[in-house]
């Protein structure tokens, strides 16, 4: 029986990439590019130790990760990880960009604790609210609800720019209201919005 390889083994042969060390040139399935260098090695050589960059000198370094700000601090050549550190909070450390990297928005549907990623996240296109798959049907998060409170919050920011206040308040009434009709609206809001003309 001879040993010829069949069109599913040289398949095989084709895929991954060789080990650009010339005294290895392994196929690796995984290769590992180098960042100084940006050649491509295997695992044994992935490391700039291991296939004796020429170019390890200029991306050789350390970072920490700053406890108050979570930013990294990058080590200056062989610099005391303690001088890094005093350095980064003398001139670029804000303490308020911790709670921004490390807090995570949740379902805002009551009783619901399952953080939103962007994996489980659903947008509602009726209100507009962020909310996990488990409550992404109106009539687990209140849909209705929630449009009103939505459309209050714009009516409210609305207000405050100068096209909102300009805006007559019959407009602005109907806006709150949306989910309902108009002629019921109307009924409610008669008197908020009667125009009263000066000639």
């Amino acid at each position: 029986m001879q040993n010829t390889p069949d069109a599913s083994s040289a398949d095989l042969l084709s895929l991954g990439t060789h080990c650009s060390l010339p005294e290895c040139q392994q196929n690796d399935f995984l290769p590992f590019t180098c960042g100084a260098c940006g050649q491509v090695y295997c695992l044994e050589h992935r490391t700039c130790a291991g296939h004796k960059c020429t170019k390890a000198a200029n991306a050789d370094f350390s970072v920490i990760v700053c406890p108050l700000c979570a930013k990294a601090v990058r080590l200056v050549g062989q610099e005391d990880p303690n001088a890094a550190f005093e350095r980064h909070s003398a001139k670029d450390c804000d303490p308020d960009n911790y709670a921004r990297v490390h807090k995570k928005k949740r379902c805002p549907v009551e009783h619901c604790k399952e953080k939103l990623v962007s994996t489980n996240t659903f947008q509602c296109k009726s209100c507009h609210s962020e909310i996990c798959l488990k409550h992404r049907f109106p009539a687990d998060h209140k849909c209705k609800e929630r449009a009103a409170e939505n459309a209050a919050a714009r009516l409210k920011s609305s207000q405050s720019s100068s096209y909102g206040a300009s805006l007559p308040s019959r407009w602005l009434c109907l806006q709150v209201r949306s989910n309902q009709s108009s002629a019921q609206c109307a009924r409610q809001c008669y008197p908020m919005w009667q125009p009263s003309y000066r000639m």
